[in-house]
């Protein structure tokens, strides 16, 4: 039974996923054409969590899979044509839904709560998900980044933390808790 569930829960996650992929303004929200925040990796977080590493990474590399089809499909900004590299859109991906359960299950020792522990994780791994990627994205084309008059990659990405990644770890953290606690009573 527990099988079943746990299968059904990821296939939902993976359903939700691709509709907020290819929805505009839902997985990956543009407030500028230099500025976007994305939702998608919350799935990623409530499935890890809940179901555990080997979903985490099912989750992440189907995450990494749908921002690639999905800069293929819409790709209209500069920035969004760096997910054109699976180096970029696939593999932070991947690795981000692996260190949500390793992250959940270490922030596990110190908090007990469920609502303590699962927006602890998901602000944790919300900010570790956009060091991922933009880290990728800094190794990767830093020296074009450089010729569009980037001079500092280092305070480019503290930029894009600063007005970015921070928003998304809140609204992370508040979903991730109104999703994830609930759920995990059916799950288990």
């Amino acid at each position: 039974m527990k099988n079943t569930k746990e299968l059904t829960l990821a296939g939902m996650m993976i359903a939700l996923m691709t509709v907020i992929a290819f929805v505009p303004q839902l997985g990956y929200i543009q407030i500028t054409p230099v500025i976007g925040v994305t939702t998608m990796h919350i799935p990623v977080i409530i499935g890890a969590v809940l179901l555990g590493r080997k979903f985490g990474f099912i989750l992440g590399t189907t995450f990494g899979i749908l921002s690639f089809l999905v800069t293929l499909q819409r790709g209209a900004t500069p920035f969004e044509l760096f997910f054109l590299n699976p180096l970029i859109s696939v593999l932070p991906r991947v690795l981000f839904g692996m260190a949500v359960y390793e992250v959940y299950a270490f922030v596990k020792k110190f908090i007990k709560d469920d609502k303590i522990l699962f927006p602890t994780t998901a602000l944790i791994t919300t900010l570790i998900h956009s060091v991922l990627v933009l880290g990728a994205i800094g190794i990767i084309y830093g020296a074009q980044l450089n010729e569009w008059g980037i001079e500092n990659i280092m305070v480019w990405i503290w930029g894009i933390m600063v007005s970015n990644a921070i928003f998304e770890a809140i609204f992370a953290a508040i979903l991730v808790t109104v999703v994830a606690v609930p759920l995990k009573k059916l799950v288990k």
